[in-house]
C-alpha cells in the first residue's frame, strides 16, 4: 500500500485532511497544512511550493491559538519594541525551522497574511534564522508570531534591554568614530611623511608638512580626548596611570613638531604620534569588545528570566515574561519544564531535580509548602508555585551576581602587575627629567627633546597593563563555554599551588543520567518486558525514561516488539513508583529493599505482580567522555 503525503510539507498522512481545490483533490496531514495551504492560494503565493522542490526537509506546522498573548502586554512593549522613525515598531525573532528558499520567500511575504496593512517589512537572515519584522503601532504582536507559527515555524522573540543596548551602542559609536578619524589622520599624514623621506622639497615640501600639521590637529584635539580624561582624572586622585606618559608624550611631541614647523626645521612627529594614538584606542577597543563577550556569566540568568511562565490571571493561566513576576505570583509548572523563578508549592508532588544548583542528579520529592528554586526541573507532574522572590533576588540569580562580580574585581597577579606599572612610570619620568636636563646642558635643548619623546613613547607599559586582564579574562571565558563557572581570577592563581583536587561524582565525573546496566527476570511465565514499558509510559521520571530507553534498544536488537498493555487504571505515587490494576491484579514497580549489608551504588528496581517480584533492574551512573 502506497503512503499518502501531505501536499504541503510532504509530511507522511496519519489523520486525513482533504479538501478539493481545482477539481483536484488536495490531502493534508493535519488542519494547519490545509488552512495555509488555501492562504498561500487566496493571496497568490503558490510560488511558494516551486521554490520548496528544492529542498529535501519540509515545514512541520506548529501552532498554538493560545501562545505569545505575553508580547501584548504594555510592560513588554515599552520596554522591548524598537520604535522608528516612521512612526511603526521594530521587533526580531528567531525563527526556528528555516532550512531552505521557500522558508526565506514565505516569511519575506508575511505582510500578505494580513487583512489590514498592518506589517511594513520582513527581513529574514538565512545565515541566522533570525526575521526582523516592521509592523504599525496598531498591530498587535502576539499575532505576528502566531501567524508565524501558523505557517510552521517556531518563533522565539529575541529580549534585549532597550536602554542599555542604546547606551552601549551610542558609546561604541562615540570611540568608532574617534578611531576612524585617528585612522583616516594618520594614513594621510603617513602619505605626506612619506612623500618627504623620499625627497620631496621646495614648495611641496613645505606644503606637506602643512598637511600634516592640519590633519594632526583632529587626532590631538578629538581622538586622544580619552587619554587627556583619563590623565586628569589619575593626576586629581593622586594615583598614576599609564595614560600620563602617554599624554605627556602627545603634549611634548606637538610641541616638538609645531615649534619645528614655525622655525622651518624638519622634525616632525605628527605621523608617529596620530599612529600611536590609533593603535591605542584601537587596541582599548578590541579588549572591551573582548570582555563584553566574555563577561557573559549572566547569559545564564538571562536565559531562564527571558523565559516565559504561565501566570494565573483570574480563574486562567496566561503565558508572561518571567522577569515580569512579582512576589505571590501564582505560576503553573508542567512536568518537564525548568524552574523558572523561587517559588513555594501550593499544589501538588513531584520530585524536583536540582543538579545546576547543587550537582545532585537524584530527584528529590517536593510537596505542598515546599521550598523548590530557579534552574530546578520539575520531573513528575504539573505544579502551582507561589512565587517567593523575583528574578533578580532569586537564589541562582544571587549566586550568579556573586560571580558577575568576583569578576570584576581585580585579581592578586593584576595587583601587581598595576603596581610594578605605577613604579614603572615613576621610574621613566626620573629617567626622562634626566633626560632632558643632561642632553639639554651638553646637546642643546631640540635633541635632549626628542631623546625625551623617544624614551616616553618607547617605555610605554601599555602591554603590561592590557595583556594581565586579558589573559584572564579570556580564561574564564573559556572555561566558562566548558561549563566551568569560576568565582573569581585569584581562583586561576591558587589552582597553579594546589596538590589535590577532590571532584564531585555525580554529574562532575558522570554524565548524571542512569542507565540500566542489569536485567534479571525472576518470573518468565509472564511478558514481564510488555508490562515494565507499558507501566513506566505513564511516568516522566527520569528513572523510567532510562527503562524505557533500555527496553526500546533491546526489542530493536531482538526484533522483537513492545505489546502496551492497557491497564483498568494506572497511577504514579510520587516517591514510590507506578501502580496499576488489570482486572483483579495488582502490579507495581517500585525500588527493592536490600540489605544495609549488600547495598552498592547502584539504584535498584523490581517489577511485581501482587507483591511477587517478576523482574529487576539495576541502574548505574557512566563516566563522562574523557574521565578517566
Amino acid at each position: 500500500m502506497s503512503i499518502s503525503r501531505c501536499d504541503h510539507c510532504g509530511e507522511k498522512i496519519l489523520y486525513e485532511y482533504s479538501i478539493e481545490f481545482k477539481g483536484e483533490a488536495k490531502k493534508f496531514c493535519c488542519h494547519g497544512c490545509q488552512s495555509v495551504f488555501e492562504i498561500l492560494n487566496t493571496h497568490g503565493l503558490t510560488a511558494f511550493y516551486t521554490l520548496k522542490e528544492t529542498s529535501s526537509e519540509n515545514i512541520r506546522p506548529q501552532y498554538s491559538i493560545n501562545k505569545y498573548k505575553f508580547l501584548d502586554d504594555l510592560e513588554f512593549t515599552q520596554k522591548y519594541l524598537i520604535p522608528t522613525t516612521r512612526d511603526t515598531y521594530k521587533f526580531k525573532f528567531f525563527v526556528e525551522g528555516v532550512h531552505c528558499v521557500a522558508c526565506l520567500w514565505i516569511l519575506e511575504k508575511l505582510q500578505a497574511f494580513f487583512e489590514a496593512d498592518y506589517i511594513v517589512f520582513s527581513k529574514l537572515n538565512m545565515s541566522t534564522s533570525i526575521l526582523e519584522v516592521e509592523f504599525k503601532k496598531n498591530a498587535v504582536l502576539s499575532e505576528i508570531a502566531r501567524k508565524i507559527a501558523f505557517l510552521g515555524y517556531v518563533p522565539h522573540p529575541i529580549l534585549t534591554d532597550l536602554d542599555a543596548e542604546k547606551l552601549a551602542k551610542k558609546e561604541d559609536q562615540k570611540y568608532l568614530i574617534k578611531i576612524g578619524v585617528a585612522f583616516a589622520c594618520a594614513g594621510n599624514i603617513m602619505l605626506y611623511s612619506l612623500a618627504v623621506y623620499a625627497g620631496a622639497d621646495g614648495i611641496y615640501k613645505e606644503y606637506f608638512n602643512i598637511f600634516s600639521f592640519l590633519c594632526s590637529i583632529p587626532v590631538l584635539g578629538f581622538s586622544a580626548i580619552p587619554f587627556y580624561l583619563s590623565a586628569w582624572g589619575s593626576i586629581k586622585s593622586k594615583n598614576l596611570s599609564i595614560d600620563i606618559p602617554i599624554v605627556v608624550a602627545l603634549i611634548i611631541g606637538m610641541g616638538l613638531g609645531i615649534y619645528s614647523f614655525l622655525c622651518g626645521e624638519d622634525f616632525f612627529y605628527f605621523d608617529t604620534l596620530a599612529t600611536l594614538v590609533f593603535l591605542l584606542l584601537f587596541s582599548r577597543y578590541l579588549l572591551k569588545k573582548v570582555q563584553q563577550k566574555t563577561l557573559g556569566v549572566k547569559d545564564l540568568s538571562r536565559f531562564f528570566s527571558t523565559q516565559f511562565s504561565k501566570k494565573k490571571v483570574g480563574i486562567q493561566f496566561e503565558e508572561v515574561l518571567t522577569k515580569f513576576l512579582k512576589i505571590g505570583d501564582e505560576v503553573l509548572i508542567d512536568a518537564g519544564e525548568s524552574i523558572p523563578i523561587d517559588g513555594k508549592i501550593i499544589q501538588g508532588t513531584t520530585h524536583i531535580n536540582n543538579s545546576l544548583l547543587t550537582g545532585e542528579v537524584r530527584p528529590e520529592l517536593k510537596g505542598v509548602g515546599d521550598e523548590i528554586y530557579m534552574g530546578a526541573k520539575n520531573l513528575d507532574r504539573e505544579i502551582i508555585i507561589q512565587v517567593t522572590q523575583e528574578v533578580e533576588n532569586t537564589r541562582f540569580g544571587r549566586m550568579l551576581n556573586e560571580i558577575e562580580n568576583g569578576w570584576h574585581k581585580e585579581s592578586t597577579i593584576s595587583l601587581i602587575t598595576d603596581k610594578i606599572a605605577k613604579r614603572f612610570i615613576w621610574i621613566i619620568f626620573i629617567l626622562s627629567s634626566f633626560f632632558l636636563i643632561y642632553f639639554s646642558y651638553n646637546l642643546g635643548f631640540k635633541i635632549a627633546f626628542e631623546r625625551t619623546l623617544s624614551l616616553l613613547i618607547i617605555t610605554c607599559p601599555c602591554a603590561l597593563a592590557l595583556t594581565t586582564p586579558l589573559a584572564l579574562i579570556l580564561g574564564l571565558s573559556k572555561m566558562a563555554k566548558k561549563g566551568v563557572i569560576i568565582k573569581n581570577e585569584n581562583i586561576i592563581e591558587k589552582l597553579t599551588k594546589a596538590k589535590n583536587i577532590f571532584l564531585d561524582k555525580t554529574g562532575t565525573l558522570t554524565v548524571g543520567e542512569f542507565s540500566v546496566v542489569k536485567l534479571t527476570a525472576i518470573n518468565l511465565e509472564q511478558d514481564w518486558r510488555s508490562l515494565l514499558y507499558s507501566l513506566e509510559n505513564h511516568s516522566n521520571h527520569p528513572i523510567a525514561n532510562s527503562i524505557l530507553r533500555y527496553l526500546k534498544d533491546q526489542s530493536n536488537k531482538l526484533k522483537t516488539s513492545l505489546e502496551k498493555i492497557e491497564f483498568d487504571e494506572v497511577f504514579e505515587v510520587p516517591g514510590k513508583g507506578v501502580e496499576a490494576h488489570l482486572g483483579q491484579t495488582f502490579y507495581e514497580i517500585k525500588r527493592i529493599e536490600v540489605k544495609e549489608k549488600e547495598q552498592n551504588l547502584n539504584i535498584q528496581i523490581g517489577l511485581y505482580r501482587d507483591n511477587e517480584l517478576l523482574a529487576s533492574l539495576e541502574l548505574a551512573d557512566s563516566l563522562r567522555q574523557g574521565v578517566k
